[in-house]
């Protein structure tokens, strides 16, 4: 697996459940203190060139259609947001994220960077790897941030 230089600075921050975008305003503070999935695609979303109010999390992205519409899986391109939870899971504000990086892996599977408690660290998984977690098993949507 290839990864570009611009997702591997991303590489390594620590995991902390309790540090959403409102405690982690740059990335020197999520090195440092570590962050949630929230917080880092915050970081990611201000890095591309557009960023999230802070209030802005799993359940505003996964309601407001207007503001992130979704994508097909197919039509799929770097930057964009997947939503993901347990199989039966009926609130949105307990969806995990992560970002698509724009590339795949020699399978075609599309590779998404997240922070995430099971690794501890962030890490990219390829889009196949989600499945197998319990509470990352279900693909809930893909939406491109239009902020």
């Amino acid at each position: 697996m290839s990864i570009s230089l611009e997702w591997e600075r991303y590489l390594g921050i620590p995991y902390c459940f309790e540090n959403g975008p409102d405690k982690v305003p740059n990335l020197a503070t999520a090195r440092r203190e570590g962050a949630n999935c929230q917080a880092f695609v915050h970081l990611i979303q201000a890095e591309l060139g557009s960023p999230l109010p802070l209030d802005v999390l799993s359940k505003e992205i996964f309601e407001d259609d207007s503001r992130f519409p979704s994508v097909p899986l197919d039509e799929i391109e770097g930057g964009e947001i997947f939503l993901f939870g347990r199989e039966q899971e009926k609130d949105p504000r307990k969806f995990h994220k992560a970002i698509y990086t724009g590339l795949r892996n020699k399978q075609g599977d599309p590779l998404l960077i997240h922070n995430n408690g099971i690794d501890k660290v962030s890490s990219i998984w390829p889009l196949g790897r989600f499945a197998e977690a319990e509470r990352y098993q279900r693909l809930y949507a893909i939406k491109k941030n239009r902020s």
